[in-house]
């Protein structure tokens, strides 16, 4: 008789004969719980305060793009602010993801949305970011090209700013190279020019040969170790056969392993032997390629000094 009257107040009013068994017959049927979204199927569920609908499935987090509302706040998918493509730096691009929708005026591509002045179709800046959202970092040489002082001597001063390690630097346009005596240039780029170049006072005249390579050390690129043929692939005045380490790494000769020579190498990475504009004096390993070699090599001996 309890579970009757429980009947009676969930469904109104009964007929006289109804049986009290009509609860359990409705028992796991389908009923509406008035909820939203995926939490509104629910099953008719018997008790003791009489049938009570009970929700099927509960609110989980919004999946965009399937129809539903899973999160059961009544907005599905577009409308749900869950799947709305982010742009919160507001600079008119999203990082969007699957099943997103894009709000008005927006476009997808964003590939930093923490900074505005990231986006697609900006202006590569050399800054050791990707502001243009190519997945290239500080491509076309950005902010570099005019002409620059190394601050180095003679013919080695004059240079070219190159973007290289997310700064701009001023790398020179020439190696160093033999000293020409009368050409009144510094060309090995010692600070001495001709005649007041010790490569061309004429005192080179001793017999001394401390390597035994038949090269007088006064002559000699590399009077420490026996090198007949005096080998400098990259002409810089010292021996192949005394380059190495850090020494070998210092493209340009200011004492240490640093910036502008990286600034050098990234001009011509990728460059060959017989490529315009292959400089020889990052071509570490000698093998008239530029590449990853050269770079590592380059790497581990960075903030070093000869």
């Amino acid at each position: 008789m309890a579970l009757a009257a429980a009947c009676f107040l969930a469904h109104g009013a009964a007929r006289a004969d109804e049986p009290a068994q009509d609860c359990q017959d409705q028992h796991n049927t389908p009923c509406d719980t008035g909820q939203e979204g995926v939490c509104a199927a629910g099953l008719w569920k018997c008790s003791g305060n009489g049938l009570r609908c009970e929700r099927i499935q509960g609110p989980v987090p919004e999946v965009c793009g399937n129809g539903k509302d899973d999160d059961c706040d009544g907005n599905g998918d577009g409308q749900d602010s869950d799947c709305r493509c982010p742009d919160r730096d507001n600079d008119g691009y999203a990082a969007c993801f699957t099943g997103c929708t894009l709000a008005s005026g927006d476009q997808c591509g964003d590939c930093d949305d923490s900074r505005g002045e990231i986006h697609p179709n900006r202006s590569e800046v050399c800054n050791g970011r990707d502001d243009d959202c190519d997945d290239s970092v500080d491509e076309g040489n950005p902010g570099g090209g005019d002409s620059c002082h190394t601050g180095e001597p003679g013919i080695c001063d004059a240079g070219r700013l190159v973007c290289a390690a997310g700064g701009l630097h001023c790398a020179s346009n020439l190696s160093p190279g033999p000293e020409d005596c009368d050409n009144g240039l510094d060309d090995d780029c010692n600070g001495k020019t001709d005649s007041r170049d010790p490569g061309c006072d004429g005192t080179c005249s001793s017999a001394l040969d401390s390597d035994g390579d038949h090269v007088a050390d006064c002559a000699d690129n590399c009077p420490g170790v026996a090198n007949a043929q005096q080998r400098d692939f990259d002409g810089d005045g010292t021996g192949d056969d005394c380059e190495s380490g850090a020494r070998l790494c210092d493209a340009d000769l200011s004492g240490r392993v640093d910036g502008r020579d990286l600034a050098l190498l990234g001009v011509v990475f990728g460059r060959s032997c017989g490529n315009t504009g292959f400089d020889k004096r990052v071509d570490l390993t000698r093998d008239c390629s530029i590449d990853g070699e050269d770079l590592a090599l380059f790497a581990s001996f960075f903030g070093q000094e000869p």
